[in-house]
């Protein structure tokens, strides 16, 4: 079900920007990434097993910001009275990040450094909004709303010890999973280029149908802002 909703979505993009009236360009996307809500933590700790040398972060979902990194391709067409209806379709790397505290093993030990979790999404996002003329520039707001299909999402860390080692791990989590987030952005049109600002929080709580989760709750959230390039005039 989720991947027919992310497919019909990436067919509508294709389409929409097939459409001779259509505007369209490149996007080259960044953000700054994290988890929210009462299961979202700013610090935790590793489990760790020395016979192996693996082990996994207790909390992968760090409330600290972290950067991210993505491209897409939009489509929009502008209405004579200025609307705009558009959509994108792209992917994104993108990673939260939460301190660790200490390491597990047979004894506890304090530790420095952070474990990321870190996520590769395929993701479509409607928009619909309105176009300011400014001079010789255009503002548009947008609001949006982001289907992210993740592929793949894994929590990492290498972390020193207090005994004087380093701890590295690599876990992965479980994926197949469809989060939506609506938001808003401002993007400032000059020529061939566009930059633009914005903000996404999602609606999907992670913690849902967890075990361990009890009624804690996590969504994400996203800081954007990107340069883009129309590639039709």
């Amino acid at each position: 079900m989720k991947f027919n909703c992310f497919l019909l979505l990436s067919l509508l993009f294709t389409q929409f920007a097939q459409a001779q009236s259509a505007e369209y360009s490149i996007q080259l996307n960044s953000g700054l990434f994290s988890y929210m809500g009462s299961g979202a933590e700013a610090k935790t700790s590793i489990n760790y097993v020395v016979e192996k040398e693996t082990g996994y972060t207790n909390n992968p979902y760090g409330s600290q910001l972290a950067p991210g990194i993505g491209i897409s391709l939009s489509a929009n067409r502008i209405t004579a009275s200025k609307f705009r209806i558009g959509i994108e379709a792209g992917y994104e790397y993108m990673q939260s990040r939460i301190e660790i505290e200490n390491v597990f093993t047979s004894n506890s030990i304090s530790a420095n450094g952070s474990s990321y979790f870190i996520h590769h999404f395929l993701q479509a996002t409607p928009k619909i909004g309105y176009r300011i003329p400014i001079k010789n520039m255009f503002l548009d707001i947008d609001a949006v709303f982001e289907f992210a299909m993740i592929q793949k999402r894994y929590d990492k860390a290498d972390v020193e010890g207090e005994d004087g080692k380093t701890y590295s791990i690599k876990r992965d989590r479980d994926d197949d999973i469809m989060d939506q987030r609506p938001g808003l952005r401002i993007s400032v049109n000059y020529k061939m280029y566009n930059f633009y600002l914005g903000y996404s929080q999602g609606i999907k709580n992670f913690h849902e149908g967890m075990l361990c989760g009890g009624n804690k709750t996590v969504y994400s959230r996203i800081i954007r802002f990107g340069l883009g390039y129309r590639l039709n005039n």
